[in-house]
């Protein structure tokens, strides 16, 4: 089966997304109904380990249900946008890799900071939506509201200024 889950269209849909470099492809897909997501990362210089494959449930730490709203990828970092059931407030979960380890599912390490904006209510929904390039992360949520965050030269992300757009703060050229 090379890693895919059994049932496939119940853990896979709705979001994903893929990051190439240097002939390595990394895939992260999930699907919010299972709590899952998966990495799956291949080498097309090692091509005899085909695609390796990673699948964790934040869910399962915490007695809360989580429900993922999106991902994103760029380089070694990978980023979770969930909400709790009982706020709705979110936050956004970071992974780095880490090539030092041998084992691949030792291999993604979760970051210490989860992302939360500094002000953030209920049912806001932060993380509903994720984009990344370089080093810049857009983190949406379900209140007309965007954070940017920025990799700092320790490689952590920060909003320090809290800078937020907003409907209000885009001007349209039309």
């Amino acid at each position: 089966k090379g890693g895919i889950p059994d049932n496939v269209n119940s853990e896979f849909s709705y979001f994903f997304d893929l990051y190439y470099s240097n002939s390595i492809y990394t895939v992260i897909v999930g699907h919010p109904g299972t709590n899952y997501f998966y990495i799956f990362r291949h080498d097309e210089n090692d091509a005899s380990k085909g695609w390796l494959r990673w699948r964790y449930n934040p869910s399962s730490a915490g007695s809360q249900k989580k429900d993922y709203s999106d991902v994103a990828i760029y380089g070694d970092y990978v980023f979770l946008g969930y909400t709790e059931e009982d706020s709705k407030k979110g936050k956004v979960i970071i992974y780095k890799y880490d090539s030092t380890q041998s084992n691949f599912a030792n291999k993604w390490q979760k970051q210490t900071t989860d992302l939360v904006p500094i002000t953030r209510t209920n049912d806001e929904r932060f993380g509903r939506s994720l984009s990344i390039y370089e080093d810049y992360l857009i983190v949406g949520t379900e209140n007309e509201k965007a954070y940017i965050y920025k990799k700092d030269v320790n490689n952590e992300w920060t909003n320090s200024s809290e800078k937020i757009i907003t409907p209000k703060t885009v001007q349209s050229n039309a």
